[in-house]
């Protein structure tokens, strides 16, 4: 990478995101799935449960409050997160998702050091963009837009606390020595 151009990894004076933490891949089958990137690809181990109140609090859809629940696998490549969803109850942009695309990647969140969520979500919206999704899990918070127009890709903002863990999943893939 080093023979190409600087100018590349110069930022924009409107720049407010420095990577990305987070793929969101929707699916119809998690187990499958999960078993997949363990078994054929070597991507996990996998932390797998339910994204439900009342961990999962405060959900909107298109502005309306609206409870979900969700399954998830979440496992890391590097620092970047790979999250499987599989949508259960609920109207949710991840069941949306799922009946119009059948699945796949989904969407991807930035990470925004040096600015913190409350700053990135006023900005995003005094830039136009609005929210199809809000919620939080235990402590974090997400807010989701579709950036639209030629770009019709859905974005995520995230803040997740530094010292929040997970609970018990439902089950490791593969099992955890001891469970």
């Amino acid at each position: 990478m080093t023979a190409l151009d600087p100018y590349l990894f110069s930022e924009l004076p409107n720049h407010r995101f420095d990577g990305f933490a987070q793929i969101v891949i929707e699916t119809s089958d998690l187990d499958a799935a999960v078993r997949e990137y363990a078994d054929k690809l070597g991507v996990g181990p996998w932390w797998v449960g339910p994204l439900e109140p009342p961990s999962v609090q405060n959900t909107t859809y298109y502005g309306k409050p609206e409870p979900m629940r969700v399954q998830v696998g979440i496992a890391f490549v590097g620092e970047m997160q790979l999250l499987l969803v599989e949508p259960r109850d609920g109207k949710n942009i991840y069941k949306d998702f799922l009946e119009q695309r059948g699945g796949g990647i989904h969407y991807l969140t930035f990470t925004h050091s040096g600015h913190s969520f409350d700053e990135m979500t006023k900005e995003l919206e005094a830039r136009g963009y609005e929210s199809i999704t809000t919620g939080g899990f235990l402590r974090n918070r997400w807010w989701n837009f579709l950036a639209g127009g030629p770009n019709p890709v859905t974005y995520e903002v995230l803040e997740w606390p530094e010292d929040q863990g997970l609970p018990e999943p439902d089950y490791w893939y593969p099992p955890k020595e001891g469970s």
